[in-house]
């Protein structure tokens, strides 16, 4: 919300309960019909808490949003998973998306000028790269993971630490997850909207870990990612979400076989489209171009980090 509508609406609040409170009385009549009308209407199916969530998150498009994209190579990616498994079989399991959290983490820890919040209108840099997950649970839902300081972890710790949470998330066991969602299950998206800018401003904005609610001090992170492979989208493109007030959101698209030309000569190669939407406030063309250098440094040398 604007500032200035901000003000001006808490202004009208403060001078109805010092001189008129007849104001007070017309807003919550108004906002008393809103909430009978929006519980007469049938609910259904497709009005869980996902779904409000979402409605309560956006309105009409209004910000402008820079997108990229770029083709992973999964040869050397590929075979540095199938060379680990094989000398570590007990070990967590790697995939796509725990090598793809450290080069974003990173390739934005690299880049202090991006790396951060903006908070009372001004860039604030973080010190590290705190890089979120989020894991579908039975497509009825999603949680969300982060990975706090993910630059200064390994491929494996990652993998360690999010396989743990993300089994225990897709279980209902991630209490963490729990406190975030349970609240919301029987709210009218428009207080779910005011709960999620209040928490945001607290969490990010003034830095405060919020444990009842298992939100911790920066909220989601830098940046976000999800893995849609498993649907079978070659591509696709996840929105920014305004609350969380992230840098961008990454997506990890399902592989797909490509020609590709290697030493001259044209070979089918098996191929992960990313795509990445940036926040327009935090980064630009020459931004993007300055984080594909370091997220390939460890897409094609995943061994080294």
């Amino acid at each position: 919300m604007n500032i200035l509508i901000l003000a001006f609406f808490l202004a009208n609040i403060i001078w109805s309960c010092l001189y008129d409170t007849r104001y007070l009385v017309i807003y919550a009549s108004i906002v008393g019909v809103y909430t009978v009308i929006h519980y007469l209407i049938p609910s259904g199916i497709y009005n869980g808490s996902r779904r409000r969530i979402r409605i309560a998150t956006w309105g009409d498009p209004s910000e402008p949003n820079c997108l990229t994209f770029f083709e992973v190579d999964l040869t050397k990616m590929d075979n540095y998973i199938e060379s680990e498994k094989k000398m570590n079989p007990d070990a967590p399991v790697l995939t796509h998306t725990h090598i793809i959290i450290k080069a974003i983490a990173n390739s934005i820890a690299a880049n202090p000028d991006i790396n951060g919040r903006i908070t009372f209108g001004k860039f604030l840099p973080y010190e590290h790269a705190d890089i979120a997950c989020l894991i579908d649970i039975a497509g009825k839902d999603l949680g969300a993971v982060t990975i706090e300081k993910a630059d200064t972890m390994t491929i494996k710790e990652i993998a360690a630490y999010l396989n743990d949470l993300a089994k225990k998330t897709k279980k209902n066991e991630n209490k963490e997850h729990k406190k975030r969602v349970g609240p919301l299950a029987l709210l009218p998206p428009y207080v779910i909207s005011v709960i999620l800018e209040v928490i945001s401003f607290l969490a990010v904005n003034l830095g405060l870990n919020i444990p009842a609610l298992g939100v911790k001090r920066g909220g989601l992170g830098t940046s976000v990612i999800t893995n849609v492979e498993k649907f079978g989208l070659h591509h696709g493109t996840a929105p920014l979400l305004g609350f969380a007030k992230l840098n961008s959101v990454v997506t990890i698209c399902a592989p797909l076989e490509k020609p590709v030309v290697v030493d001259g000569k044209i070979e089918i190669r098996k191929i992960l489209p990313v795509n990445i939407i940036f926040d327009h406030r935090y980064a630009d063309g020459s931004a993007s171009a300055r984080l594909r250098s370091k997220l390939f440094e460890v897409i094609e040398n995943p061994e080294k980090f």
